[in-house]
């Protein structure tokens, strides 16, 4: 008998010896290795054959496991009613929900009864069967130890957001159980999608930055390629930003360089790409079925930006020039295509350049 529980087992024996009916006991006791193991009493007071004594029976069984099995069940239950994280607890045959934390029913909107009615697949629209039958088949076998994956949940009302999932198999409870740690990711999934926006997207005119306008290059390349197409890069050169920005302040150069971006955008086709690649300067991606349209194209945007715009009450004329470089005449490359446009720009720009 474990030292802490020798008291209490005295009491119990004693209790069987003078008292009629049997009665159980739970207690600890100390194996030979000195490992503690629990286990549960049943005694009772019973009389010989003959009846000419008495002797107490007693059946001794080893609940250690059962018993650390509802001890965790305890401890899981005060996590799942405190938290206000998601936690959510299945059945290891029927896939059931048993238990869900008070954070899960509030985001959910689902009470605790409805949601002992319904399984994982009730709530993750984007997981099909066989997928998530893959998932818990390598965490009951115990190919992995954790399942790590991101999904969306739905609500009640039908609405859904998105979410982290950490799953894995709790094989030392009684019955086994899945248990699901879900962080709704809603936050993080925007800040992340801010960053590669600023990374990819100009700030000042929500144009494509050079990187962008580059890749965009690289697709329409693959597509020339597959369909035996051209197109024209374009890069416009807005002048004078500079001295704008010296003698009337960056904010009259930046409202200049917004505005020729919008009239540009409203300019171009479904089909056409713009991007800014800084300063004053823009880049353009525009397919053809002729080169010989390249000039037409750019003597109408060169007219359509040299319009003044007005900044601030001042009217400012604009002054630019444009260099353009043909697919594949020019380079099968973005940087090339780019290098050749910048080429023509300065060439057109001193006179001694054409296309």
């Amino acid at each position: 008998i474990h030292k802490d529980d020798q008291s209490l087992f005295r009491k119990y024996m004693a209790a069987i010896i003078t008292e009629e009916g049997t009665s159980d006991l739970l207690h600890r006791i100390t194996s030979a290795d000195g490992s503690e193991k629990w286990v549960k009493l049943c005694a009772a007071r019973i009389c010989t054959i003959d009846r000419k004594s008495e002797i107490v029976h007693v059946v001794v069984q080893d609940v250690t496991a059962a018993h650390a099995a509802e001890t965790q069940a305890t401890k899981l239950g005060s996590l799942l009613k405190y938290s206000w994280n998601e936690i959510y607890l299945f059945n290891n045959e029927t896939l059931k929900f048993v238990e869900v934390s008070e954070g899960a029913l509030r985001n959910l909107g689902y009470t605790l009864a409805e949601m002992q009615e319904m399984t994982p697949q009730d709530i993750r629209p984007e997981i099909d069967h066989k997928m998530f039958d893959d998932i818990i088949h390598h965490l009951h076998t115990g190919l992995v130890e954790q399942k790590v994956y991101e999904t969306v949940h739905r609500r009640k009302d039908g609405t859904t957001y998105p979410v982290e999932v950490r799953l894995q198999y709790c094989s030392d409870v009684v019955p086994p159980l899945f248990m699901a740690i879900v962080q709704d990711i809603t936050e993080r999934q925007r800040y992340t999608s801010e960053l590669e926006r600023k990374a990819l997207f100009d700030e000042l005119t929500d144009l494509p930055n050079r990187a962008l306008l580059c890749d965009r290059m690289g697709e329409l390349i693959k597509q020339a390629l597959r369909n035996n197409t051209i197109f024209v890069v374009l890069v416009v050169d807005i002048k004078r930003v500079k001295e704008i920005d010296d003698v009337l302040g960056y904010e009259t150069g930046d409202e200049l360089i917004k505005q020729v971006a919008t009239r540009i955008v409203e300019s171009l086709r479904k089909s056409d790409v713009v991007g800014h690649l800084g300063g004053g300067i823009f880049g353009l991606l525009l397919p053809l079925n002729d080169e010989t349209k390249v000039n037409m194209l750019m003597t109408k945007l060169q007219r359509l930006l040299q319009v003044p715009v007005e900044v601030r009450g001042v009217s400012l004329d604009i002054d630019l020039c444009i260099g353009a470089a043909l697919y594949p005449r020019h380079g099968d490359e973005p940087s090339l295509l780019l290098r050749h446009a910048d080429m023509a720009l300065q060439g057109r720009a001193t006179g001694f350049y054409d296309l």
